[in-house]
């Protein structure tokens, strides 16, 4: 497309020759300048291209956004809407077209390539070249671009592992002829630390987090560690701890035994004292889940435990979920939507919940390694391949899921076979995603 008015743009340039320069205006002292002082792009039948924010770079004469525009937004029909001060005109260079701009007369071009934008002075000492720069995210924001981090964290042959997000760092607790603690804050590169102050009978397997400590619980003994390398022990009265099972919103929840009755207890993170929160439900987990404990669909936090073993030692395909401790809700009711599993890494995603890995009763690895649920537990089904592990990753369980608020999942470790993984492989979406909330 040439438009024939870029002549007649220049002959009107001449008649307005008062007002196009950057020098000062002899008639009332002002200041006329060639800068373009805003731009956005328009078109009514692509829904958020207006929504698009440019910022213009006078010094370098770009016009660009920040931030980039969602993934598979059409920006090669676009209307620019180019403000500026007392201008004389304005020409755009559109692939081999030079056309006049006139903010009144709709012109269509195509912003997916870089467009120059000349704005002119009669003088020809104020002109400026603008490159507008229009940037569309070119990843589906539901793709998860996964890569191996680390292949071998550490060379010890191990009893028990896992990692735990706290203090804004990955702790990595690992368990062979003692505790040691490897500390991260990229998965890549690790610190090594020996824990003091555990018991000989540690199961890092039990080991929970807050925002800021680790603890492990064990009979009336409660351990707790700001570092993963200093543990403190603290001696409780009127509970045995059989096994923690999260945080969430200021308390600890573990099973355990009150006064003869196997429950649901629970703690505020900053006191000893343990209070019977629930009774343990038929067919509930009370080692062995995978747990997820973020901000549910009600924006309050909720906590997620998927697979694992009742007290009786059966083998589970449940999900339940809580707010408060108290009352349990069990998701999968009345449908089995995937096989008993214990061992799931569970995490939260883009407005749903996605489990990876799991052994079944006989400690195979489970063929439907990972699974996705749009609807927060009631339905499961595997994701599609913009999701799906993209690289070379054999199927595991007991995997440390990690997922950061910046769009990260970490899985780390895991075991298969009885051989422990020692590795780390991340996953990172480049939109914004619901869910990664911390």
């Amino acid at each position: 497309m040439k438009l024939k008015r870029c002549i007649w743009g220049i002959v009107a340039m001449a008649a307005i020759v008062a007002t196009v320069s950057c020098k000062k205006d002899d008639t009332n002292g002002s200041v006329i300048t060639t800068e373009i002082t805003s731009f956005y792009l328009k078109n009514d039948s692509i829904e958020g291209l207006e929504d698009i924010i440019f910022t213009i770079d006078n010094d370098s004469n770009v016009i660009s956004n920040s931030d980039s525009a969602e993934y598979g937004l059409r920006v090669d029909s676009a209307w620019p809407i180019i403000g500026s001060g007392a201008m004389g005109s304005i020409v755009i260079y559109h692939g081999e077209d030079s056309l006049y701009y006139s903010r009144e007369d709709t012109m269509y071009l195509d912003f997916s390539k870089p467009v120059k934008i000349h704005t002119i002075s009669v003088d020809g000492e104020q002109d400026r070249m603008y490159t507008v720069n229009v940037k569309v995210h070119q990843v589906d924001p539901d793709t998860i671009v996964w890569r191996s981090i680390e292949t071998q964290i550490y060379e010890e042959d191990p009893t028990s592992e896992k990692a735990i997000y706290v203090g804004d760092e990955i702790k990595l607790l690992v368990v062979s002829d003692r505790v040691r603690c490897y500390t991260s804050s990229d998965a890549k590169n690790w610190e090594e630390s020996e824990a003091q102050g555990l018991p000989t009978t540690f199961n890092a397997d039990m080991t929970i987090g807050s925002d800021t400590r680790l603890y492990y619980g064990e009979g009336d003994k409660l351990y707790s560690s700001n570092d993963g390398a200093t543990w403190e022990e603290s001696t409780l009265t009127g509970i045995e701890i059989k096994n923690m099972l999260f945080y969430m919103d200021g308390y600890l929840y573990a099973y355990a035994t009150m006064e003869g009755e196997d429950c649901i207890a629970r703690c505020a993170e900053d006191s000893t004292a343990w209070e019977y929160s629930s009774r343990i439900p038929t067919r509930f987990p009370v080692t062995g889940a995978g747990v997820c404990v973020e901000n549910g669909p009600t924006g309050k936090p909720r906590a997620f435990l998927v697979g694992g073993r009742d007290a009786e030692g059966n083998l589970l395909s449940t999900l339940w979920s809580t707010e408060d401790g108290s009352y349990w809700a069990n998701l999968t009711l009345g449908g089995e939507w995937f096989s008993p599993r214990e061992g799931v890494a569970l995490v939260q995603y883009a407005g749903g919940l996605m489990m990876f890995g799991g052994q079944d009763a006989n400690g195979i690895c489970e063929e439907d390694f990972q699974l996705y649920s749009p609807d927060y537990g009631l339905t499961w089904r595997t994701p599609d391949s913009k999701a799906l592990i993209s690289i070379p990753y054999a199927n595991k369980y007991y995997i440390s899921p990690i997922t950061l608020s910046d769009g990260f999942i970490y899985l780390i470790g895991g075991r298969r076979n009885g051989e422990f993984a020692k590795s780390a492989i991340s996953g990172v979406c480049y939109g914004s995603l619901p869910g990664f909330i911390r």
